[in-house]
């Protein structure tokens, strides 16, 4: 099932590695969830840290590359790209930060469970 695409702009390649690996390890099907990341254009560490990605995990990554934004502040303005690069057929989409770590073993097990919670297919936070 196509679970989770999970959106992060990124150029902290350390902080990469550690977000990919954890959604890997800790998933019960590491073919559920894909990762669209947006890297700066010429950051040559981050793309390293990709191809280490690719060489080292079978995961649905999807690399996207802009400009690099004026500030922390204006990190939003790509998130119209990620979404674009995204697969549409992913029941969820989260954006998140390189900084997150998925420490809950299964947790895509735990996710599926919300899965056609609403009739409409649309999931509300409150």
């Amino acid at each position: 099932m196509k679970l989770l695409s999970v959106h992060v702009p990124s150029n902290k390649p350390t902080f990469f590695l550690r977000l990919v690996h954890s959604f890997y390890e800790q998933a019960n099907d590491p073919q559920c969830f894909e990762i669209v990341v947006k890297i700066d254009t010429g950051d040559e560490k981050m793309r390293d840290a990709i191809a280490n990605v690719r060489a080292s995990l079978p995961v649905n990554l999807t690399v996207i590359e802009t400009e690099k934004p004026a500030s922390y502040f204006h990190v939003w303005e790509c998130m119209d790209d990620i979404i674009a690069a995204s697969d549409p057929a992913y029941y969820f989409c989260w954006h998140v930060n390189d900084e997150v770590l998925i420490e809950t073993k299964n947790w895509d097990e735990v996710l599926k469970k919300y899965v056609g919670m609403f009739p409409d297919d649309l999931f509300r936070l409150k």
